[in-house]
Protein backbone atom coordinates (compact mmCIF):
# COMPACT_ATOMS: atom_id res chain seq x y z
CA UNK A 1 0.00 0.00 0.00
CA UNK A 2 3.08 2.10 0.65
CA UNK A 3 4.16 1.93 -2.98
CA UNK A 4 1.11 2.17 -4.50
CA UNK A 5 0.38 5.79 -2.51
CA UNK A 6 3.45 7.38 -3.26
CA UNK A 7 3.52 6.12 -6.31
CA UNK A 8 -0.37 8.04 -7.02
CA UNK A 9 0.99 11.10 -5.16
CA UNK A 10 4.05 11.00 -7.76
CA UNK A 11 1.28 10.44 -10.65
CA UNK A 12 -0.81 13.56 -9.73
CA UNK A 13 2.00 16.24 -9.16
CA UNK A 14 3.42 15.36 -12.07
CA UNK A 15 0.35 15.94 -14.09
CA UNK A 16 0.10 19.44 -11.92
CA UNK A 17 3.74 20.34 -13.51
CA UNK A 18 2.93 18.57 -16.97
CA UNK A 19 0.61 20.02 -18.21
CA UNK A 20 -0.28 23.81 -18.14
CA UNK A 21 -2.99 23.83 -21.14
CA UNK A 22 -5.12 21.45 -18.99
CA UNK A 23 -7.58 22.76 -16.49
CA UNK A 24 -6.82 23.04 -13.27
CA UNK A 25 -9.96 23.57 -10.61
CA UNK A 26 -9.40 26.02 -8.18
CA UNK A 27 -12.49 24.67 -6.06
CA UNK A 28 -10.24 21.37 -5.21
CA UNK A 29 -8.30 20.50 -2.04
CA UNK A 30 -5.05 20.71 -4.41
CA UNK A 31 -2.75 24.33 -4.25
CA UNK A 32 -0.65 25.13 -6.80
CA UNK A 33 3.18 24.44 -6.77
CA UNK A 34 4.23 25.83 -10.39
CA UNK A 35 3.07 28.30 -11.70
CA UNK A 36 2.42 30.33 -9.07
CA UNK A 37 -0.18 32.35 -8.29
CA UNK A 38 -1.35 29.47 -10.89
CA UNK A 39 -1.08 28.02 -14.14
CA UNK A 40 -4.60 27.73 -15.87
CA UNK A 41 -5.13 29.79 -18.75
CA UNK A 42 -6.93 33.28 -18.06
CA UNK A 43 -9.08 34.69 -20.35
CA UNK A 44 -10.42 37.75 -19.05
CA UNK A 45 -9.15 40.53 -16.79
CA UNK A 46 -11.32 43.85 -15.48
CA UNK A 47 -9.47 46.90 -13.50
CA UNK A 48 -11.26 48.50 -10.87
CA UNK A 49 -9.08 51.12 -10.11
CA UNK A 50 -5.69 51.72 -9.66
CA UNK A 51 -5.37 48.74 -7.06
CA UNK A 52 -7.84 46.42 -7.38
CA UNK A 53 -8.17 43.77 -10.92
CA UNK A 54 -9.90 40.75 -11.40
CA UNK A 55 -8.59 38.10 -13.66
CA UNK A 56 -10.69 34.99 -14.89
CA UNK A 57 -10.07 31.61 -16.80
CA UNK A 58 -9.99 28.07 -17.16
CA UNK A 59 -10.84 25.29 -13.79
CA UNK A 60 -13.26 27.94 -12.97
CA UNK A 61 -10.52 30.52 -12.31
CA UNK A 62 -11.39 33.86 -10.54
CA UNK A 63 -8.35 36.21 -8.61
CA UNK A 64 -8.45 39.48 -7.24
CA UNK A 65 -5.30 41.47 -5.99
CA UNK A 66 -6.22 44.61 -4.04
CA UNK A 67 -2.18 45.49 -4.75
CA UNK A 68 -1.50 46.11 -8.10
CA UNK A 69 -0.86 42.30 -9.32
CA UNK A 70 1.42 41.49 -6.18
CA UNK A 71 -0.72 39.19 -4.40
CA UNK A 72 -3.39 37.13 -5.96
CA UNK A 73 -6.72 35.55 -3.55
CA UNK A 74 -7.89 32.71 -5.71
CA UNK A 75 -11.41 32.86 -4.80
CA UNK A 76 -13.85 29.94 -4.37
CA UNK A 77 -16.82 30.18 -6.69
CA UNK A 78 -18.34 26.85 -6.55
CA UNK A 79 -17.35 26.63 -10.49
CA UNK A 80 -15.21 24.62 -11.96
CA UNK A 81 -16.12 25.11 -15.72
CA UNK A 82 -14.13 27.48 -17.88
CA UNK A 83 -14.56 31.23 -17.22
CA UNK A 84 -14.06 33.40 -20.52
CA UNK A 85 -15.60 36.99 -20.09
CA UNK A 86 -15.99 39.23 -16.66
CA UNK A 87 -17.57 42.34 -15.98
CA UNK A 88 -17.38 44.05 -12.46
CA UNK A 89 -19.61 47.51 -11.40
CA UNK A 90 -20.19 49.21 -8.43
CA UNK A 91 -16.47 49.96 -7.81
CA UNK A 92 -16.19 45.98 -8.39
CA UNK A 93 -18.68 45.22 -5.88
CA UNK A 94 -21.12 43.42 -8.03
CA UNK A 95 -19.71 40.90 -10.65
CA UNK A 96 -20.56 38.48 -13.28
CA UNK A 97 -18.34 35.85 -14.96
CA UNK A 98 -19.22 33.60 -17.85
CA UNK A 99 -18.14 30.69 -20.05
CA UNK A 100 -18.51 26.95 -21.41
CA UNK A 101 -21.89 25.15 -21.10
CA UNK A 102 -23.83 27.75 -20.18
CA UNK A 103 -21.58 28.70 -16.97
CA UNK A 104 -22.60 32.02 -15.39
CA UNK A 105 -22.18 33.13 -12.08
CA UNK A 106 -22.13 35.99 -10.05
CA UNK A 107 -21.06 38.11 -6.77
CA UNK A 108 -22.80 40.90 -4.83
CA UNK A 109 -19.84 41.54 -2.10
CA UNK A 110 -16.31 41.82 -4.21
CA UNK A 111 -15.45 37.90 -4.98
CA UNK A 112 -16.09 36.48 -1.37
CA UNK A 113 -19.13 34.86 -2.18
CA UNK A 114 -20.74 33.35 -5.36
CA UNK A 115 -23.79 32.21 -6.81
CA UNK A 116 -24.53 30.45 -9.74
CA UNK A 117 -27.22 32.20 -12.49
CA UNK A 118 -29.72 29.71 -14.71
CA UNK A 119 -29.85 30.16 -18.38
CA UNK A 120 -31.71 27.74 -19.15
CA UNK A 121 -30.54 27.78 -22.78
CA UNK A 122 -27.61 25.22 -24.06
CA UNK A 123 -25.23 27.99 -25.02
CA UNK A 124 -21.71 27.91 -24.93
CA UNK A 125 -20.98 31.72 -23.65
CA UNK A 126 -18.25 33.59 -25.39
CA UNK A 127 -19.43 36.72 -24.65
CA UNK A 128 -21.28 39.00 -22.43
CA UNK A 129 -21.50 42.68 -21.06
CA UNK A 130 -23.64 44.37 -17.72
CA UNK A 131 -24.17 47.81 -18.73
CA UNK A 132 -25.62 48.12 -15.29
CA UNK A 133 -26.02 45.63 -12.54
CA UNK A 134 -29.41 44.51 -13.97
CA UNK A 135 -28.94 44.83 -17.27
CA UNK A 136 -27.43 41.96 -19.16
CA UNK A 137 -26.01 40.47 -22.41
CA UNK A 138 -24.65 36.87 -23.16
CA UNK A 139 -24.04 35.52 -26.46
CA UNK A 140 -21.70 32.50 -27.90
CA UNK A 141 -22.51 29.40 -29.76
CA UNK A 142 -24.44 28.09 -31.16
CA UNK A 143 -24.25 31.93 -32.68
CA UNK A 144 -27.65 32.95 -33.61
CA UNK A 145 -28.70 34.10 -30.16
CA UNK A 146 -28.04 36.51 -27.43
CA UNK A 147 -30.37 36.58 -24.60
CA UNK A 148 -30.75 39.64 -22.29
CA UNK A 149 -31.82 39.56 -18.00
CA UNK A 150 -33.09 42.77 -16.80
CA UNK A 151 -33.09 41.34 -12.96
CA UNK A 152 -29.53 40.97 -12.36
CA UNK A 153 -29.24 37.30 -14.66
CA UNK A 154 -32.20 35.85 -12.55
CA UNK A 155 -34.08 35.48 -15.41
CA UNK A 156 -32.95 35.64 -19.21
CA UNK A 157 -35.03 36.21 -22.31
CA UNK A 158 -34.00 35.87 -26.07
CA UNK A 159 -33.24 39.25 -27.40
CA UNK A 160 -33.23 39.65 -31.77
CA UNK A 161 -31.83 36.17 -33.69
CA UNK A 162 -28.11 36.76 -35.52
CA UNK A 163 -27.00 34.63 -37.94
CA UNK A 164 -23.52 33.00 -38.18
CA UNK A 165 -22.25 30.31 -35.96
CA UNK A 166 -20.34 32.26 -32.61
CA UNK A 167 -20.84 35.33 -31.31
CA UNK A 168 -17.77 35.99 -29.59
CA UNK A 169 -18.33 39.78 -28.33
CA UNK A 170 -21.13 42.27 -26.73
CA UNK A 171 -20.78 45.36 -25.99
CA UNK A 172 -22.83 48.28 -24.53
CA UNK A 173 -20.03 51.11 -23.36
CA UNK A 174 -22.66 53.97 -22.21
CA UNK A 175 -25.77 52.70 -21.29
CA UNK A 176 -28.24 49.65 -21.90
CA UNK A 177 -29.71 50.99 -25.30
CA UNK A 178 -26.98 51.27 -28.04
CA UNK A 179 -24.78 48.17 -28.32
CA UNK A 180 -22.66 45.37 -30.11
CA UNK A 181 -21.59 42.64 -31.02
CA UNK A 182 -20.04 40.47 -33.62
CA UNK A 183 -17.74 37.10 -33.87
CA UNK A 184 -17.23 34.27 -36.34
CA UNK A 185 -20.03 35.14 -38.83
CA UNK A 186 -18.70 35.14 -42.26
CA UNK A 187 -20.42 38.15 -43.22
CA UNK A 188 -18.27 40.95 -42.66
CA UNK A 189 -20.65 42.54 -40.52
CA UNK A 190 -20.75 44.10 -36.83
CA UNK A 191 -24.07 44.24 -35.49
CA UNK A 192 -25.37 47.15 -33.67
CA UNK A 193 -28.83 47.86 -31.83
CA UNK A 194 -29.90 51.55 -30.04
CA UNK A 195 -33.10 49.58 -28.35
CA UNK A 196 -31.57 47.38 -25.77
CA UNK A 197 -30.96 44.62 -28.18
CA UNK A 198 -34.67 44.07 -29.89
CA UNK A 199 -33.61 44.69 -32.82
CA UNK A 200 -30.09 44.29 -34.77
CA UNK A 201 -28.77 46.02 -37.53
CA UNK A 202 -25.62 45.18 -39.53
CA UNK A 203 -22.94 47.68 -40.02
CA UNK A 204 -20.56 46.69 -42.58
CA UNK A 205 -17.14 46.54 -42.05
CA UNK A 206 -13.77 46.24 -45.05
CA UNK A 207 -14.73 43.62 -46.92
CA UNK A 208 -11.57 40.79 -46.35
CA UNK A 209 -11.24 37.51 -46.31
CA UNK A 210 -11.28 36.16 -42.93
CA UNK A 211 -11.39 39.30 -41.43
CA UNK A 212 -14.73 38.99 -39.59
CA UNK A 213 -13.45 37.41 -36.69
CA UNK A 214 -14.05 40.74 -34.41
CA UNK A 215 -13.01 39.33 -30.71
CA UNK A 216 -12.89 42.99 -28.85
CA UNK A 217 -14.81 46.44 -28.62
CA UNK A 218 -13.47 49.72 -27.31
CA UNK A 219 -15.48 53.00 -27.39
CA UNK A 220 -13.64 56.12 -26.08
CA UNK A 221 -16.55 58.50 -26.50
CA UNK A 222 -20.06 58.15 -28.43
CA UNK A 223 -18.26 58.54 -31.44
CA UNK A 224 -15.02 57.30 -31.61
CA UNK A 225 -14.48 53.64 -31.29
CA UNK A 226 -12.11 50.65 -32.29
CA UNK A 227 -12.38 46.67 -33.09
CA UNK A 228 -9.85 44.20 -32.79
CA UNK A 229 -9.84 40.92 -33.93
CA UNK A 230 -8.43 38.08 -36.87
CA UNK A 231 -5.59 40.51 -38.95
CA UNK A 232 -7.39 43.79 -38.30
CA UNK A 233 -7.91 46.65 -36.00
CA UNK A 234 -11.41 48.48 -37.02
CA UNK A 235 -12.24 52.23 -36.11
CA UNK A 236 -15.68 53.86 -36.50
CA UNK A 237 -15.66 57.68 -35.80
CA UNK A 238 -19.69 58.06 -36.11
CA UNK A 239 -20.46 55.67 -33.45
CA UNK A 240 -20.27 52.54 -35.34
CA UNK A 241 -22.24 53.09 -37.92
CA UNK A 242 -19.35 53.01 -40.51
CA UNK A 243 -15.65 51.11 -39.89
CA UNK A 244 -12.16 51.45 -41.37
CA UNK A 245 -9.34 49.17 -41.06
CA UNK A 246 -6.19 50.88 -39.88
CA UNK A 247 -4.30 47.93 -39.30
CA UNK A 248 -3.94 44.61 -40.96
CA UNK A 249 -1.03 41.98 -40.78
CA UNK A 250 -1.13 38.45 -39.48
CA UNK A 251 -2.42 36.98 -35.81
CA UNK A 252 -5.09 37.08 -34.12
CA UNK A 253 -5.92 39.95 -31.50
CA UNK A 254 -8.39 39.34 -28.59
CA UNK A 255 -8.26 42.19 -26.81
CA UNK A 256 -8.25 46.49 -27.29
CA UNK A 257 -8.36 49.11 -24.74
CA UNK A 258 -7.54 52.95 -25.15
CA UNK A 259 -7.43 54.07 -21.36
CA UNK A 260 -7.30 57.86 -21.39
CA UNK A 261 -8.18 58.93 -24.74
CA UNK A 262 -8.29 58.34 -28.70
CA UNK A 263 -4.67 58.88 -28.71
CA UNK A 264 -3.03 56.18 -26.94
CA UNK A 265 -4.14 52.36 -27.02
CA UNK A 266 -3.09 48.85 -27.16
CA UNK A 267 -3.93 45.21 -28.95
CA UNK A 268 -2.80 42.31 -27.74
CA UNK A 269 -2.99 38.44 -29.44
CA UNK A 270 -2.18 35.49 -30.69
CA UNK A 271 1.97 34.74 -30.49
CA UNK A 272 2.96 37.57 -28.12
CA UNK A 273 1.46 40.27 -29.65
CA UNK A 274 1.43 43.48 -28.28
CA UNK A 275 0.52 46.66 -30.74
CA UNK A 276 0.62 50.19 -29.12
CA UNK A 277 -1.00 53.64 -30.90
CA UNK A 278 -0.44 56.95 -30.16
CA UNK A 279 -1.72 58.53 -32.58
CA UNK A 280 -5.57 57.43 -32.89
CA UNK A 281 -4.73 54.07 -34.75
CA UNK A 282 -2.83 55.73 -37.67
CA UNK A 283 0.59 54.21 -37.26
CA UNK A 284 1.20 50.68 -34.86
CA UNK A 285 4.49 50.03 -33.35
CA UNK A 286 5.05 46.40 -31.77
CA UNK A 287 6.13 45.95 -28.11
CA UNK A 288 8.32 43.33 -26.77
CA UNK A 289 7.02 42.45 -23.56
CA UNK A 290 10.61 40.06 -23.30
CA UNK A 291 8.05 36.83 -23.52
CA UNK A 292 9.47 33.63 -24.41
CA UNK A 293 7.87 31.00 -26.93
CA UNK A 294 4.90 31.66 -28.20
CA UNK A 295 2.09 32.90 -25.67
CA UNK A 296 -1.05 33.81 -26.27
CA UNK A 297 -2.13 37.34 -24.77
CA UNK A 298 -5.87 36.95 -24.09
CA UNK A 299 -7.10 40.39 -22.63
CA UNK A 300 -4.90 43.69 -21.94
CA UNK A 301 -6.40 46.23 -19.16
CA UNK A 302 -4.67 50.10 -18.72
CA UNK A 303 -5.65 52.43 -15.87
CA UNK A 304 -4.07 55.03 -17.27
CA UNK A 305 -1.56 55.34 -20.49
CA UNK A 306 1.21 54.11 -18.34
CA UNK A 307 -0.02 51.28 -15.86
CA UNK A 308 -1.58 48.10 -17.47
CA UNK A 309 -1.75 44.71 -17.29
CA UNK A 310 -1.90 41.49 -19.88
CA UNK A 311 -3.22 37.90 -18.98
CA UNK A 312 -2.86 35.11 -21.33
CA UNK A 313 -1.83 31.49 -21.30
CA UNK A 314 -0.49 29.23 -18.67
CA UNK A 315 -1.67 31.85 -15.93
CA UNK A 316 0.54 34.49 -17.55
CA UNK A 317 0.34 37.90 -15.57
CA UNK A 318 2.21 40.73 -17.49
CA UNK A 319 2.32 44.47 -15.94
CA UNK A 320 4.51 48.17 -17.15
CA UNK A 321 3.94 50.88 -15.54
CA UNK A 322 5.80 52.78 -18.19
CA UNK A 323 3.34 52.27 -20.96
CA UNK A 324 5.01 49.54 -22.40
CA UNK A 325 8.54 49.75 -22.45
CA UNK A 326 9.56 47.60 -19.65
CA UNK A 327 7.23 44.35 -18.46
CA UNK A 328 7.13 42.29 -15.00
CA UNK A 329 5.88 38.97 -15.14
CA UNK A 330 3.89 38.69 -12.12
CA UNK A 331 3.54 34.90 -12.48
CA UNK A 332 6.63 32.84 -11.58
CA UNK A 333 8.18 29.36 -13.02
CA UNK A 334 11.07 27.40 -11.80
CA UNK A 335 10.54 25.53 -14.74
CA UNK A 336 9.17 25.72 -17.99
CA UNK A 337 9.60 21.78 -18.33
CA UNK A 338 7.88 19.09 -19.04
CA UNK A 339 7.71 17.79 -15.77
CA UNK A 340 7.97 13.71 -16.26
CA UNK A 341 8.69 12.16 -12.99
CA UNK A 342 8.51 13.31 -9.33
CA UNK A 343 9.74 11.22 -6.41
CA UNK A 344 9.35 11.63 -2.63
CA UNK A 345 11.57 8.46 -1.48
CA UNK A 346 11.36 8.88 2.09
CA UNK A 347 9.30 10.92 3.71
CA UNK A 348 6.66 14.15 2.48
CA UNK A 349 9.25 16.61 2.85
CA UNK A 350 11.64 15.93 0.45
CA UNK A 351 11.14 15.15 -2.56
CA UNK A 352 12.78 15.22 -6.40
CA UNK A 353 11.14 16.46 -10.21
CA UNK A 354 12.58 15.88 -13.60
CA UNK A 355 11.41 16.54 -17.25
CA UNK A 356 11.94 17.59 -20.79
CA UNK A 357 12.47 20.76 -23.11
CA UNK A 358 14.14 23.16 -20.79
CA UNK A 359 16.52 24.43 -18.37
CA UNK A 360 15.99 23.36 -14.87
CA UNK A 361 15.24 19.83 -15.95
CA UNK A 362 15.92 18.41 -12.32
CA UNK A 363 14.43 19.73 -9.35
CA UNK A 364 14.35 19.81 -5.49
CA UNK A 365 12.25 20.83 -2.45
CA UNK A 366 12.53 20.45 0.98
CA UNK A 367 9.53 21.99 2.12
CA UNK A 368 6.74 19.67 0.92
CA UNK A 369 6.44 21.44 -2.26
CA UNK A 370 6.15 24.91 -1.22
CA UNK A 371 9.28 25.96 -2.83
CA UNK A 372 11.42 24.12 -6.03
CA UNK A 373 14.98 24.68 -6.44
CA UNK A 374 16.79 24.06 -9.99
CA UNK A 375 19.44 21.68 -9.61
CA UNK A 376 23.08 22.17 -11.42
CA UNK A 377 23.00 18.92 -14.38
CA UNK A 378 25.69 19.23 -16.87
CA UNK A 379 23.53 17.99 -19.88
CA UNK A 380 21.35 19.10 -22.79
CA UNK A 381 19.24 16.04 -22.57
CA UNK A 382 15.75 15.51 -20.89
CA UNK A 383 14.59 13.23 -18.61
CA UNK A 384 11.78 10.78 -18.20
CA UNK A 385 12.42 9.00 -14.82
CA UNK A 386 14.14 9.99 -11.46
CA UNK A 387 14.22 7.68 -8.90
CA UNK A 388 15.82 7.70 -5.32
CA UNK A 389 16.91 4.87 -2.91
CA UNK A 390 16.98 7.52 -0.47
CA UNK A 391 17.31 11.07 0.17
CA UNK A 392 20.81 11.38 -0.88
CA UNK A 393 21.60 8.22 -3.61
CA UNK A 394 18.98 9.20 -7.13
CA UNK A 395 19.33 8.19 -10.40
CA UNK A 396 17.85 9.99 -13.61
CA UNK A 397 17.09 8.42 -17.12
CA UNK A 398 15.88 9.96 -20.16
CA UNK A 399 16.97 10.49 -24.02
CA UNK A 400 19.37 8.90 -25.96
CA UNK A 401 20.57 6.30 -23.32
CA UNK A 402 21.38 9.33 -20.49
CA UNK A 403 21.73 8.11 -17.02
CA UNK A 404 22.86 9.82 -13.96
CA UNK A 405 23.48 10.01 -10.51
CA UNK A 406 23.68 11.33 -7.08
CA UNK A 407 24.81 10.53 -3.80
CA UNK A 408 24.50 13.45 -2.33
CA UNK A 409 21.07 14.62 -2.49
CA UNK A 410 21.02 16.37 -5.94
CA UNK A 411 24.48 18.73 -5.38
CA UNK A 412 26.05 16.83 -7.87
CA UNK A 413 25.06 14.98 -10.78
CA UNK A 414 27.46 12.11 -12.92
CA UNK A 415 27.31 10.33 -15.83
CA UNK A 416 26.77 6.79 -15.39
CA UNK A 417 27.45 4.65 -18.74
CA UNK A 418 23.82 2.66 -19.08
CA UNK A 419 25.19 1.03 -22.57
CA UNK A 420 21.94 1.88 -24.09
CA UNK A 421 21.66 4.15 -26.76
CA UNK A 422 17.86 4.62 -27.32
CA UNK A 423 15.47 6.61 -25.01
CA UNK A 424 15.64 5.05 -21.51
CA UNK A 425 12.10 5.76 -19.97
CA UNK A 426 12.31 4.23 -16.41
CA UNK A 427 14.78 2.81 -13.62
CA UNK A 428 14.27 0.72 -10.69
CA UNK A 429 16.22 -0.63 -7.77
CA UNK A 430 13.34 -2.92 -6.27
CA UNK A 431 15.58 -5.00 -3.79
CA UNK A 432 18.30 -2.72 -2.66
CA UNK A 433 21.02 -0.17 -3.82
CA UNK A 434 23.33 -2.51 -6.14
CA UNK A 435 20.60 -4.55 -8.18
CA UNK A 436 18.74 -2.47 -10.38
CA UNK A 437 16.90 -2.13 -13.77
CA UNK A 438 16.74 0.43 -16.68
CA UNK A 439 14.28 -0.17 -19.61
CA UNK A 440 13.94 2.09 -22.73
CA UNK A 441 12.36 2.03 -26.72
CA UNK A 442 12.83 -0.95 -29.09
CA UNK A 443 12.75 -3.14 -26.37
CA UNK A 444 15.62 -2.25 -24.50
CA UNK A 445 16.34 -3.46 -21.25
CA UNK A 446 19.43 -3.74 -18.92
CA UNK A 447 20.40 -4.59 -15.43
CA UNK A 448 22.94 -3.07 -12.59
CA UNK A 449 24.50 -5.39 -9.95
CA UNK A 450 27.16 -3.08 -8.47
Amino acid sequence: MQIITKYLKSLVLAIMFSFPMMSFSQQSDWIWQNPLPQGNYLWDLQLIDANTLFAIGQGGTVMKSTDVGLHWTIQNTGNTKLLRCAKFLQKGKIGFASGANSTLIKTTDGGENWQKLTINQNIDIYAMDFPDEQTGFVGGNPGHRIFKTTDGGLNWAKSDSLPGAVISVIKFPFDNLTGFAAGWMGDNVIYKTINGGNTWIQKPIPVQSGFDQIRSFWFVNKQIGFAAGYRTILKTTDFGETWVSVYTGNGSFRSICFPENEATGYAVGDYNTVLKTTDGGSSWQTINTGGTGQQFYNAVGFVNNQLGFIVGANGLILKTTNGGINWLNLSTTVTQASIKSIDFPVNAQTGYATGLGAINRILKTNDGGNTWIPQSVNTSRGFFKINFLDNDTGYVVGESGAMMKTVNGGQNWDYVLSGIDQYLFDVEFPVNSRVGYVSGGSGKLAKTTD
